[in-house]
């Protein structure tokens, strides 16, 4: 069984604004590694895999990788690798039999430049827990958050843009 607790942040939450930055920041992440990896894409017809591109980030200091927490780095990286994945084979699928499909799959696209925000995971490595509230990392500047699920149970915390809030 999966236990889910949901908790809605609204414009008017005190956290609300750094939630914001760190999913700017994420979606920035996301596109500068989508372009990445269809520069080489383009270039070689092999896509880079995760392990490369989080190598290469880190070599050369990407500001968006640097911006947000090594392990949440790490997350979003993995997103889009496992997003690619599922590219790759539904264009497998779609080879073998079409007719399963609308159209031709289509290569994940960038997201908006302003108004773009993307999903922040945090492992339950990067968090801490005290008398039911969970701490996250200090260089996101978030408040702690009173939870009812003990610590054991926690594998990870998604922080997921909405159209006017956010749903951890």
């Amino acid at each position: 069984m999966k236990l889910v607790e949901r908790h809605i942040i609204s414009p008017n939450h005190k956290d609300f604004k750094s939630i914001d930055k760190a999913c700017f920041l994420s979606k920035n992440l996301y596109n500068s590694a989508l372009y990445y990896i269809k520069q080489e894409f383009e270039k070689t017809g092999k896509w880079i895999r995760y392990n490369n591109l989080d190598k290469l980030f880190k070599e050369t200091n990407q500001k968006d990788y640097r911006g947000l927490t090594n392990n949440t780095s790490q997350q979003i990286l993995m997103l889009l690798d496992q997003n690619l994945k599922s590219y790759f084979e539904s264009i497998k699928a779609w080879k073998r039999d079409n007719k399963k499909f609308f159209n031709c799959p289509k290569f994940p696209s960038y997201k908006d430049k302003i108004k773009g925000r993307n999903i922040l995971i945090y492992t339950y490595v990067q968090i801490g827990y005290k008398n039911g509230y969970i701490t996250f990392p200090k260089k996101e500047m978030l408040s702690p958050l009173k939870t009812n699920i003990s610590k054991e149970k926690i594998k990870q915390i998604r922080i997921v843009p909405q159209s006017s809030c956010y749903v951890i």
